[in-house]
């Protein structure tokens, strides 16, 4: 098994091995007798000791990550000599709770780490990895996927839009994690421009007068996402999928000032601001580069209706002439390779305005037909190694490669069944002045193998799982925290928390950046919420909570805060070097401190999830995954990810009798954990009301009577998720039936009664 956070160290000691000399005599013949003097005695030389060498640690190193690499299907090339980095960063990768089935995507993502991190950069940067989280989720219309750095580090790709198309979907993952990498390799991000008067300036330059004066801020996604999309060529797909005027013009960049020059723009954490002074040294004052901005900017978005025509249009064969010539002279009207890059770019995008450079520029458009007859000739110059195959290139079929230019294409099979599967890409060494192939390469797309690794099972399994428990006893013995308000009942909080074995935290003993989000807990609250806290995680089985540190988990923080969106946030802890779940959840009012049934129920079965997840993603044939939780919905039903409410509103009134909730329209994990809160809650309730001793007897039977019926069809995927939950999970010391168990067969009972 590969264990995530213990890289073992295997030592090789030499064996000592008699070599016999070619002028040995050969032992097996008999010796010839002849007569001879007696022989002298010659005593034996004394035998001298030769130590065993000391293992080289850098071949240790080496040893252990080309091992590591090799097993998740790394290869070694993609380590770029970095042993000791990829160690760290695989360790980081899979000890992440939250890249769940991205942590193969993840992984391969390293040549990039590899070449681009500086020493001074890692400890943020690993922060940073450590809580990456990739979701599969709907997302807005006609996008692929998404990436957000607001209070997280997070991908998110869309389970509609790539559905059957392993290409797209493989570029789409690599594409937004080089966004992730972009935005946290180089330290803290400080990318925004700003116009005061008809000057440019960086946030660092602006004074208290100039924010006054504020005029437009340029938008530089243009830069951001032409290069995600041109590295993720270089480095993994070997072809551009999308984002072709971008990918474009950063080809034209490399081609006149080298790939390192472009990748330091690029990986920049100034990003903007740095593309703005290289505009600069190229002779263009800040008018006109805010210009280019805002032309750039309109050729990536002009789909977007909300993307606002350029007043002054600039555009980017224009600029790219300009750069040539700034940096290289004179030579352009008579270079092949740039007279190329000119009719891409323009294939990619309508431009509106008039060119600075027209005659040049249009003597290099070609007609369509050009265009399929130089194809042709490319296609005829190909061995396919077999069956021909269909060359379709991507956005631009440019790609700089180790300081040369190729063409780049995607290749297709012609078979309904095809050859290969996972899509493939052709690499040509092209001779433009003779119009000749030089050399070619196949690459098979990077689809990664899961990790972990699933096991059929058997004793390899049972091994594995139990070396995914973890000793909970610490939380069972926690000390009053030092240095706090004494108004604070820390002691009842510590007293409940070591109960259960979970954290009971302040404001005050949150990270300096968890503080920034939130705001403190007036003692009277506070004191009430612990007692409610107290209340709720009674209601689980006995060890419950010890079996949340489980996998890439060490247990469970609960934060009680003023103030929080939705009265729960969940939030990632790393601490000493372990990943816990932490909840924050809010104080603001009474009402909303009696909700913690439904609250921090939901945050817990939210948690219960992804503990879940960490038990079923090794079996190779699992009785529970997304997979087969989505089947218990109707074949058309899909969880509407971040669409907004107008767009949700008709899929929920069409398919509520499968959800206990709007909320529980967002994600799979939403619906499951909706579903559980809302069982548990009205279970809670139901005690109550009953005057169990282990409820509040003060409980009415009116709370009992308002309580959530579910709908048939929320109660089957209920009794499933039950099931799962009791297979996932160590029952020796649970109940017969949990609480929520109850309600649910309390809940199925009047169903059945009623019908």
């Amino acid at each position: 098994m590969l264990c995530s956070s213990m890289l073992l160290m295997t030592m090789f000691a030499s064996t000592g091995c008699r070599w016999k000399s070619k002028n040995d005599p050969d032992e097996t013949k008999k010796p010839v007798t002849e007569t001879t003097a007696a022989p002298t005695f010659t005593p034996s030389p004394t035998p001298t000791f030769t130590p065993t060498p000391t293992p080289d640690p850098a071949q240790i190193i080496r040893d252990q990550a080309t091992t590591l690499a090799k097993e998740l299907g790394v290869p070694e090339d993609d380590l770029h000599g970095e042993y000791e980095l990829f160690l760290e960063y695989a360790d980081a990768v899979l000890s992440n709770p939250y890249c769940q089935e991205y942590r193969g995507y993840v992984i391969r993502m390293f040549p990039v780490v590899a070449d681009q991190l500086k020493e001074e950069n890692k400890e943020t940067f690993f922060q940073e990895l450590r809580r990456l989280e990739c979701n599969t989720i709907q997302l807005v219309s006609t996008h692929a996927g998404e990436y957000s750095c607001n209070n997280g580090n997070t991908v998110l790709i869309s389970d509609t839009e790539l559905t059957g198309d392993e290409q797209s979907y493989c570029s789409t993952v690599y594409h937004e994690l080089m966004h992730s990498i972009d935005y946290t390799i180089d330290g803290e991000q400080n990318n925004n421009l700003y116009f005061v008067g008809k000057e440019l300036k960086s946030r660092d330059q602006m004074t208290d007068s100039d924010w006054n004066d504020l005029g437009e801020v340029p938008n530089s996604s243009f830069f951001v996402e032409g290069g995600c999309e041109l590295f993720t060529a270089q480095y993994i797909m070997k072809a551009t999928r999308t984002y072709g005027s971008m990918t474009a013009f950063f080809f034209g960049l490399e081609y006149i000032i080298g790939e390192e020059k472009v990748q330091e723009l690029f990986f920049s954490h100034d990003t903007a601001i740095d593309f703005a002074n290289f505009l600069r040294e190229c002779g263009y004052d800040d008018k006109k580069i805010g210009d280019i901005f805002d032309s750039f900017s309109y050729y990536a978005y002009s789909y977007d209706s909300g993307t606002t025509t350029p007043k002054n249009p600039v555009s980017i064969e224009d600029v790219l002439i300009d750069v040539y010539q700034a940096k290289k002279g004179d030579g352009w009207k008579e270079d092949k390779v740039f007279a190329f890059l000119m009719d891409v770019v323009e294939d990619q995008y309508f431009f509106e305005g008039k060119y600075e450079h027209e005659e040049y520029i249009r003597s290099c458009q070609k007609e369509y037909e050009v265009w399929s007859e130089w194809n042709n000739r490319i296609s005829a110059q190909i061995d396919w190694e077999g069956e021909e195959q269909i060359l379709t290139w991507g956005e631009q079929p440019l790609i700089y490669l180790d300081g040369k230019i190729y063409l780049s294409y995607v290749v297709t099979d012609y078979d309904p069944v095809p050859k290969y599967p996972n899509g493939r890409t052709l690499v040509l060494e092209y001779d433009f002045e003779n119009e000749k192939v030089l050399s070619q390469q196949f690459y098979d797309i990077p689809v990664p193998s899961k990790i972990p690794v699933p096991l059929d099972a058997g004793p390899e399994l049972d091994a594995r799982l139990s070396e995914l428990k973890h000793d909970n006893s610490a939380m069972h013995s926690q000390s009053l925290p030092t240095g706090t308000k004494t108004d604070y009942d820390y002691a009842k909080a510590t007293e409940i928390a070591n109960k259960y074995g979970v954290s009971i935290r302040s404001f005050e003993q949150m990270t300096e950046e968890m503080q920034y989000w939130f705001s403190a807990a007036p003692k009277e609250r506070f004191n009430k919420a612990v007692l409610k806290i107290d209340e709720v995680l009674g209601q689980y089985p006995e060890g419950f909570f010890d079996q949340m540190s489980y996998g890439n988990w060490y247990g469970m923080v609960i934060y009680v805060v003023d103030f929080t969106w939705d009265g729960i946030k969940f939030q990632h802890l790393y601490e000493d070097g372990k990943d816990y779940m932490a909840i924050v959840i809010g104080t603001e009012t009474d009402e909303e401190i009696e909700n913690y049934d439904r609250i921090l129920t939901n945050a817990i079965f939210h948690y219960a999830d992804y503990r879940m997840m960490s038990y079923y993603e090794n079996f190779k044939s699992p009785s529970f995954s997304d997979a087969l939780w989505k089947k218990q919905n109707p074949y058309d039903f899909m969880y509407q990810g971040n669409n907004t409410e107008d767009v949700v509103k008709p899929y929920y009134d069409q398919y509520k009798d499968y959800v206990v909730s709007f909320e529980a329209m967002e994600s799979a994990r939403d619906d499951r954990s909706h579903l559980m809160s809302e069982l548990m809650a009205s279970g809670i309730e139901q005690k109550k009301a009953a005057g169990d001793s282990d409820g509040d007897s003060s409980g009415s039977k009116k709370n009992a009577d308002n309580s959530k019926t579910l709908t048939k069809e929320c109660l089957n995927k209920a009794e499933y998720y039950c099931k799962s939950l009791r297979e996932a999970f160590d029952t020796t010391n649970w109940p017969e039936k949990t609480i929520w168990e109850q309600e649910m067969e309390r809940q199925i009972e009047l169903l059945n009664t009623d019908s």
